[in-house]
C-alpha cells in the first residue's frame, strides 16, 4: 500500500517466515501491503481491459497468488495473523499504519 517501502515489505516477510505461519496466512498479509497483489494490478489499470489466462496446478489448499484476482481476505484478518504470531509490534510502522 501507499507509504509501505520495499524495505518494509522485506522486513515484514522476514518476520513472517520465522513464525511458521501457513502460506495462506502469509499471502493474506502480503496482499494487504501490496498495491499489485490481490487484484491491485487490475485496479491500477481501471480504464483498460484486462484479460488473465492462468493455469493453476497447485492444490486448492495452496492457491497461487494471482495479482489479477480479488483478495478474499480482509485487513482485519491480515492484522490478526500478525497478532496471532506475535509480530504486530515488530512490524514496520508503515505496515501498522496501513
Amino acid at each position: 500500500m501507499e507509504g509501505v517501502t520495499l524495505e518494509d515489505k522485506i522486513t515484514l516477510n522476514r518476520l513472517l517466515l520465522r513464525t511458521g505461519a501457513r502460506i495462506g496466512e502469509m499471502n493474506a498479509v502480503r496482499k494487504h501491503v501490496s498495491q499489485i497483489k490481490g487484484g491491485g494490478l487490475v485496479k491500477l489499470f481501471q480504464l483498460a481491459t484486462v484479460v488473465t489466462l492462468t493455469q493453476d496446478t497447485a492444490p486448492e489448499s495452496l492457491p497461487w497468488p494471482d495479482p489479477s484476482l480479488p483478495d478474499p481476505s480482509t485487513f482485519a484478518e491480515a492484522i490478526a495473523v500478525l497478532q496471532r504470531y506475535e509480530i504486530w509490534d515488530g512490524a514496520p510502522e508503515n505496515v501498522r499504519r496501513t
